[in-house]
């Protein structure tokens, strides 16, 4: 995945899983640097703070003295991801929705 970014910074689903893998293997730290650099690189997509809020989502479930700064830190990384795309707020509903009917 590193490669494939290199060859294609600007590709945002292959940033997404790189943080991810990163994520898995230990390294929240490298996962957050990963969306990071896409932020400072400019691209403002709704995907890229989705995936920031999520992570920190997680690691707010840690027990440490982190856990309401990561907490806030999600809900601001999905404010700006309604605020880029505000259909993203009425489909996760929808999905949420769906599944629960099941």
């Amino acid at each position: 995945l590193k490669d494939k970014l290199n060859k294609n910074p600007k590709d945002v689903k292959t940033r997404i899983q790189l943080a991810a893998m990163l994520d898995l293997q230990g390294d929240p730290s490298a996962a957050e640097d990963t969306l990071r650099t896409a932020l400072q690189q400019g691209q403002k997509v709704a995907d890229i703070y989705h995936a920031l809020g999520m992570l920190y989502l997680r690691l707010s479930g840690a027990k440490d003295e982190n856990r309401n700064e990561y907490l806030k830190g999600a809900i601001s990384e999905f404010e700006y991801e309604v605020k880029l795309n505000p259909q993203s707020l009425d489909e996760k509903a929808a999905l949420k929705w769906n599944r629960r009917k099941r």
